[in-house]
């Protein structure tokens, strides 16, 4: 039997702000996979608060397939609620995580 995966981009405005903060969890961390699944590969253990940037940096759309978003993340980098610092590109790590494990300060 052979998976398959719908990856989907969404348009977003190119001035718009897409910084999330990584939740808390019980495991203290959350896995950036290499695909959109937990049956990929981890690439890295992402800790509560730091930045993940959801606009593909080659589309400048938001990619999504199912419940997993690519994210580029910043190791190191805090965001708040408050504050959305600037993220060393030369730093960031591309990779998977599930939507629910983001917290993007949506009202």
């Amino acid at each position: 039997m052979f998976a398959t995966s719908l990856v989907v981009a969404v348009s977003a405005p190119s001035e718009a702000r897409y910084a999330c903060a990584v939740k808390r969890t019980a495991d203290g961390y959350v896995a950036l996979r290499q695909g959109p699944s937990a049956r990929h590969p981890e690439v890295a253990r992402m800790k509560p608060q730091e930045l993940a940037g959801l606009l593909h940096p080659d589309r400048d759309d938001i990619v999504r397939s199912g419940d997993w978003l690519f994210v580029r993340w910043y190791p190191g980098t805090r965001r708040t609620a408050s504050h959305i610092p600037v993220g060393d590109e030369s730093k960031a790590r591309a990779g998977w995580v599930r939507d629910k494990l983001l917290d993007c300060f949506e009202e």
